[in-house]
């Protein structure tokens, strides 16, 4: 007897059939969502070798937050290994102390999966979308080591109690006792593939013989739109008979319709048998080509698109579009869709009493889509959400593939319009843009992951949003029709974006050239419109002022001195049409005080100490701070809290940090204690972090990279090589006097260089933590130590070599750089979307921009500018670091972990539980579009103890920021020369008078100012304590007692 049990639920037996004796059927299981578990006991123990055989079926994938569905194999209660999704990932996993994902999506259609428990291997095989045909593959899809296998239960389960998915498990059978549902008698290569959904209207279908058995003759069935052949009346081929004698066979099934799905089943006849085939299934789309624009499309959206600019690739899964959605009962679901016109590509489709339509078309060179959603009931329908699934791939899974991924580098709504771009890796531009108000918009994360699967726009949503979206866009009125267009266009270049998309919505478009000033400093910038603007500012205490506007063609020029002190002033441009647009832009404190700030967050929000080193960077503001900023009482508070913590890193007995096989631990803990020894002088810390640098050359391969203890390439999983190139400067200056660190430094300085060739020789082609993406850090940090080692070099042919490389990587990298957004408080900020998960144990994914990781590009733009005296990097790195240091509160001078870009998120928030000091609990809330608070400062650790969890212990990583800080802007100063002989002072006053320019500082603390200037300029420049620099200069040069930058070559200005 089969068992049939829902936990928590009602028992129910059902009798289990067996095929043979050693095949075991059973039950359909289907219908499964929110949380569940359900059993099926088998009534007898499986081992060895066995295999379970299930048809799965997921529905509303797209709907799915962090849930998991699996089928499991337990042992009562114990489970052994499993198969399916989850914590929200789309893709194939086998689950068994732990999980081994894959590349292979979830979809929304019928998967015939076998998954294999071999216990002579110890490994677990799941094949997805298995061929039951000829012999067993050597491996499966996806394999896992698995330590246990004896089962006697299979275990259907799910959850959370908000998992959206459904999932029907059907046709289940267990073989077992040598038995195995490969080796099925059926003919092969067949043609169309199973489930091809982009076949030509006139094709012969084609199979080639069977192996194991001599075919007679065979037996073709085929039919359009049903899978059901009993119905001989609707088949278009009833079993006609086909000869066998050649080796392949084809038939010609005359011209097919557009937009139709066809089935056909071949069955085999051989030796008195009639031996059934599967039924397989393909798909004829409609086509089309208008202008440039070459679409294949179906009910379910495009299924290829070539345009003016190049193939753009779009999802064929539950991901595909353009694709209506809406969300019933808080549930989201496709609206089903049917080709209402093929003349003009028109889709229609219903979801209650909604009607929906899509129309493609191509308007001036752009490919425009109408969506359509038309009230046709009587009563009036209200807190409405609903949208259009764009169906670009985001999906970046490997090298060189994902340079042909568009990510979703910006979407913004305004009051009346929208618009953005998608932007490849090898810098192809895809603008999207609608001259009509969008409400707001959805990114398809992988959740938990680190891919995109796609982007969706809310066409209707209500909210709560941000104050410049379009508002109340939630309803339709008996017989209403709202319409939308969106616009795909390609687009040469970034500095065309603005002035494109302008001309395309009829709305402004800030473009200013510093989104973050100091005060003082005046804020420029154009708008772009097609039509007159009025230009008003809103000021940090309310106030609202015009301001004067200059037209230049179709661009109005603008410059603007802020004075109402610190905080956001937001601008807003109307046109006569009634188009409005938003940008705001920000007053900073002295670059001082946010340094200042983030030492005193070490004692009001306590670093911990777990797996990571995220968990205690906070040590770097710490001794930054000390170093400049010498506070007996604070430095005190600091000092206790770092002994409290140091013996719970570093491993004084094996001279290791703990966890040392996360090399990134290793590496910036030694940087670190460098950075402690230059605040106290103590060749104690010096020695630390020695041992920790001759660890990671034990983890150099033959290639020169540093490998992680899993054997994964880490040179740029964080900066490992910087780290190891910021310890060998210091030894080099211990060098003169030193034998030991003179031969300390040679060994730290080569083994970064064979990193650093490393990195130049492969590019972008280089691995990170976690699932293997084209990641943030992953390029950044390569450019950024490339362009670091570039400019300790003093051959100008070995400089040029690590300059081009780095270079590339920055420019490729802008794909996930907010470089356009006219918003100070993510400008210049890096797109990366799954640390909330680890640091704030907030969920789901979400856009962290700025987080602290931000910076590491920040690095990379200041070296670069240094090495090429493009002013272009120094302008993005001020607008970068500017937008990063706004973490810290203005007004109240508290530390913040980031700020979330996605406008409407339905989170899981880990805040703090009343009465319960320490601990945390989790609460469901719409957030969006803002900064949010560090937990460091309630949720604790014990006292001398490790963190609970490494989960929400690393929001530290924040403290990366003012480290850069401190490296790019605390000390140093620049002035630029333009081409049209304008002088620009960065982090200092610029005043040519009487044939001297006279240059002062922002700070006492600027002890060095790089001049570039295209002509020979006698300088006066004043620096704190009164020391003066005067003379002649021309070309790159560093002036004023700080010097160069310790480590940088002269030849490198």
């Amino acid at each position: 007897m089969l068992k049939y049990g829902v936990l928590a639920a009602a028992v129910v037996w059902m009798s289990v059939s067996s095929l043979m004796a050693d095949v075991i059927e059973l039950p359909d299981s289907k219908g499964h969502t929110g949380s569940y578990s359900v059993t099926a006991e088998l009534g007898r123990k499986v081992s060895g070798v066995y295999y379970v055989a299930a048809q799965v079926t997921f529905s509303n994938l797209a709907g799915a937050p962090s849930v998991f569905n699996l089928l499991e194999l337990t042992q009562g209660s114990e489970q052994k290994a499993g198969f399916g999704q989850a914590w929200g990932a789309g893709t194939w996993g086998i689950f068994a102390d732990g999980r081994t994902g894959s590349d292979i999506p979830l979809t929304q259609k019928t998967t015939l999966c076998v998954f294999k428990m071999d216990g002579s291997k110890g490994v677990a095989d799941l094949w997805v979308d298995a061929n039951l045909y000829g012999s067993e593959p050597s491996k499966g899809d996806v394999r896992r080591r698995i330590s246990s296998i004896e089962a006697d239960t299979v275990r259907f389960r799910g959850g959370h109690d908000d998992n959206p998915v459904v999932v029907d498990y059907e046709n289940i059978r267990i073989y077992c006792d040598g038995e195995s549902p490969f080796g099925r008698l059926g003919v092969k290569e067949v043609y169309p593939a199973r489930g091809t959904i982009d076949v030509d209207r006139d094709i012969d279908l084609r199979w080639d013989r069977p192996s194991g058995v001599k075919p007679e003759s065979y037996r073709l069935y085929f039919r359009a739109d049903d899978a059901d052949f009993g119905d001989s009346r609707g088949n278009t081929v009833d079993g006609i008979s086909l000869s066998a004698v050649d080796a392949r066979t084809s038939y010609d099934v005359g011209r097919l319709d557009e937009n139709t799905t066809y089935y056909w089943r071949v069955d085999i006849l051989a030796d008195g048998k009639t031996y059934e085939g599967d039924t397989l299934s393909f798909s004829v789309p409609l086509r089309t080509q208008q202008g440039e624009w070459q679409l294949t499309l179906n009910n379910n959206g495009i299924i290829s698109c070539q345009s003016p600019a190049g193939k753009i690739d779009f999802r064929s899964d539950s991901y595909a579009g353009p694709q209506w959605y809406m969300y019933v009962d808080g549930t989201l679901a496709d609206v089903p869709m049917q080709l209402s016109d093929s003349k003009d590509c028109s889709f229609a489709g219903e979801s209650g009493n909604i009607a929906f339509k899509l129309n493609y078309n191509v308007v001036d060179g752009k490919l425009a889509l109408t969506a359509k959603a038309r009230n046709k009931g009587t009563d009036k329908l209200s807190d409405l959400r609903a949208g259009l699934r764009l169906g670009v791939d985001s999906y970046m899974v490997s090298y060189p593939e994902w340079d042909e991924k568009y990510f979703p580098t910006l979407l913004r709504c305004e009051k009346t319009h929208f618009w953005g771009y998608g932007m490849t890796p090898d810098r192809r531009i895809l603008g999207w843009s609608s001259p009509d108000p969008i409400a707001s918009y959805t990114i398809n994360y992988e959740q938990h992951r680190h891919r995109i699967y796609t982007v969706s726009l809310d066409l209707l949503n209500p909210g709560p949003l941000p104050e410049r979206h379009p508002q109340e866009l939630d309803t339709l009125s008996p017989g209403e029709q709202k319409e939308w267009t969106l616009f795909l266009e390609p687009i040469e270049s970034l500095e065309d974006v603005k002035p494109q998309l302008a001309s395309t919505t009829g709305g402004a478009m800030f473009d200013i050239e510093h989104y973050t000033v100091a005060e003082g400093e005046k804020v420029e910038g154009n708008v772009y419109s097609p039509q007159p603007i009025e230009l008003k500012v809103q000021t940090p205490s309310g106030m609202i002022k015009s301001v004067p506007v200059v037209n230049r063609k179709n661009a109005y020029a603008f410059r603007y001195q802020p004075d109402d002190g610190m905080g956001v002033y937001t601008l807003t441009a109307s046109t006569p049409q009634g188009k409005v647009s938003e940008a705001m832009v920000s007053v900073r404190r002295p670059w001082s005080w946010y340094l200042k700030k983030a030492r005193e967050n070490i004692v009001a929000q306590p670093p911990k100490v777990s797996l990571s080193v995220e968990c205690w960077y906070g040590l770097f503001s710490m001794f930054l701070a000390r170093e400049y900023f010498p506070d007996p009482l604070v430095d005190a508070k600091c000092e206790q809290k770092f002994q409290e913590m140091f013996p719970l890193i570093y491993n004084q007995e094996t001279d290791l940090v703990y966890y040392s096989g996360r090399i990134q631990n290793a590496a910036l803990t030694a940087s670190m204690m460098v950075d402690r020894y230059q605040a106290t002088g103590n060749l104690d810390d010096l020695e630390i972090a020695v041992n920790l640098a001759d660890y990671l050359i034990k983890r150099q391969g033959d290639d020169g990279a540093y490998y992680s203890g899993g054997g994964v390439h880490y040179t740029s999983v964080i900066y490992i090589a910087k780290s190891m190139l910021e310890l060998a400067i210091v030894e080099e200056e211990l060098a003169l006097d030193s034998e030991l660190w003179k031969e300390r430094y040679e060994r730290h300085y080569n083994s970064a260089k064979r990193a650093i060739d490393d990195l130049a020789r492969r590019g972008a082609n280089v691995q990170t933590e976690g699932q293997q993406t084209y990641e943030d850090g992953m390029i950044s940090c390569s450019a950024t130590q490339l362009a670091y080692f570039a400019l300790m070099q003093s051959d100008p042919a070995e400089r040029a070599r690590y300059t081009k490389v780095a270079k590339e990587l920055l420019l490729d990298h802008s794909c996930l750089t907010q470089l356009l957004i006219p918003d100070s408080r993510m400008n210049g900020a890096t797109l990366r979307f799954w640390e909330t998960q680890y640091n704030l144990k907030l969920t789901p994914n979400m856009m962290n921009s700025p987080c602290g990781w931000s910076v590491w590009r920040t690095y990379g733009l200041w070296y670069m500018y240094l090495l090429t005296g493009e002013e272009d990097w120094l302008r993005q790195t001020y607008n970068s670091l500017g937008t990063c240091v706004q973490v810290v509160d203005p007004d109240t001078g508290k530390l913040r972990w980031g700020f979330v870009a996605d406008p409407y998120v339905e989170a899981r928030v880990f805040k703090p539980k009343p009465d319960s000091p320490g601990e945390g609990m989790f609460v469901n809330e719409v957030i969006g579009e803002g900064y949010r608070d560090m937990i460091a400062g309630w949720f604790l650790a014990p006292p001398c103890d490790y963190a609970k969890s490494n989960i929400g212990a690393t929001d530290g990583l924040v403290h990366e920021i003012f480290k850069c800080l401190e490296e790019v802007a605390l000390t140093t100063a620049h002035v630029v020369e333009r081409e049209n002989g304008e002088l620009v002072g960065y982090n200092c006053t610029v005043e040519e008078k009487g044939g001297v320019v006279h240059i002062v500082p922002s700070e006492d603390l600027v002890t060095r100012i790089h001049l570039n200037f295209e002509r020979e300029h006698r300088i006066d420049a004043e620096f704190g304590g009164g020391e003066k620099v005067q003379g002649k200069y021309k070309g790159m040069s560093w002036i004023g007692p700080g010097g160069a930058p310790d480590g940088f070559a002269s030849g490198s200005m």
